[in-house]
């Protein structure tokens, strides 16, 4: 492996394709395509730029440009470490392609998720998500200069599921070498444990292909930037990305993430720039979502207006605390109703066992009061016949 220094001041790790082996195809855009590989034993994602041959070799000055922006702003990422962003490891020039390569995450994008009807998503979880991708976005927005990532909409918020397996209570009826029934390291290694599996999504900010540091100003790329439904007006209007413009997309995201819906849905991506522009469209909010308030915050018209990220970390910290006391107190409420519903179920059972106590008393009364009547009958004919 060589490194190399780019154009931007940072250093950015050059990875030899012969260490990068290509598994499957996982997505596809005009771009390209992204894979997941394998790169010395673990297992990464690789993006490539099909268009970069003509460029590494002199033949296109404009591609050459395009090639060293996307290096240069990998570069830029590399040297980020956030758990909610997608670590960048580096890149990688073949004949006929640029790599880059970075983290894998288990379970796609964000809005794959959203559209996975058979995954239960409480709101709670989804707040969860929309939590992390605020605290990773700020902690963006916070670097020196800042950076602006241009194109964030749901399609490049990745999602990582992790396992934890925690250890369920000791079974009180083995007992330790000495038969006093009291644990010990021995018998902590030789009794099988119970093992639950706990699930924790991870959500990172990926997909840096337009993120651009404000230290590059007033240069903007407006070709390829963003997707019709999460620009923000200003960025239609005037071709010209900010913090603000950031948290417009995010906005748009928490809608999602209250809805599960497609956004904008059977409208066309000219009629949605025309209308978010001149008719300031937007979203129908859903009442019955925690964080409507938010959402409708960061998508105000005039940029001012919106919030910052670390006032939205702040706001959806305040919804999650209480979301989680309204949980537990319907959490509480079903306890009490279960633990109501067994005693009646004892109850009755305990009922049911004296009536069954009960019925052969009954039923040998009964058979000896039919006894008695027909000793009684049988005397009377008897007393006839006589007669």
């Amino acid at each position: 492996m060589k490194v190399r220094y780019v154009n931007q001041p940072q250093l950015l790790t050059i990875i030899d394709p012969q260490e990068i082996f290509l598994q499957r195809i996982i997505g596809e855009g005009t771009f390209g395509r992204v894979w997941s590989a394998r790169w010395n034993s673990a297992s990464v994602a690789v993006k490539e730029f099909v268009f970069a041959q003509a460029a590494v070799i002199g033949r296109s000055s404009m591609q050459q440009q395009i090639v060293e922006e996307i290096i240069g702003e990998a570069g830029m990422m590399a040297i980020l470490r956030h758990p909610n962003v997608l670590q960048l490891f580096g890149c990688s020039l073949t004949a006929q392609a640029i790599w880059i390569v970075s983290e894998l995450c288990s379970l796609g994008s964000l809005r794959q998720i959203l559209d996975d009807r058979d995954r239960p998503l409480p709101d709670d979880i989804r707040l969860n998500l929309a939590l992390q991708v605020a605290e990773g976005m700020t902690y963006l927005h916070n670097q020196n200069p800042s950076i602006i990532h241009r194109d964030l909409k749901s399609h490049n918020i990745f999602v990582h599921e992790t396992f934890i397996d925690t250890e369920q209570p000791d079974d009180s009826n083995i007992n330790g070498p000495s038969g006093d029934g009291h644990t010990n390291q021995l018998t902590r290694w030789l009794r099988p444990q119970k093992m639950k599996s706990h699930s924790t999504l991870i959500a990172k900010i990926g997909d840096w292909g337009s993120a651009r540091a404000t230290l590059s100003g007033s240069r903007t790329m407006t070709h390829g930037v963003g997707t019709a439904c999460w620009l923000a007006p200003e960025v239609i209007k005037h071709a010209r990305s900010s913090k603000y413009s950031d948290v417009y997309g995010y906005g748009i995201i928490l809608w999602e993430m209250g809805t599960r819906k497609e956004v904008y849905g059977g409208l066309e991506s000219t009629q949605i720039i025309a209308m978010v522009a001149n008719e300031g469209l937007r979203p129908p909010v859903p009442e019955d979502c925690p964080w409507k308030d938010v959402m409708v915050k960061c998508w105000a018209e005039n940029p001012q207006d919106r919030l910052g990220f670390n006032e939205v970390v702040v706001e959806l910290n305040k919804i999650s605390k209480k979301l989680d006391e309204k949980n537990k107190i319907e959490n509480d409420i079903a306890i009490a109703q279960l633990e109501l519903e067994e005693r009646e179920q004892e109850k009755e059972q305990q009922e049911g066992t004296n009536v069954e106590e009960e019925t052969p008393l009954i039923e040998e009364n009964i058979s000896s009061s039919i006894r008695s009547k027909s000793r009684i009958f049988s005397n009377i004919l008897r007393q006839r016949k006589g007669e």
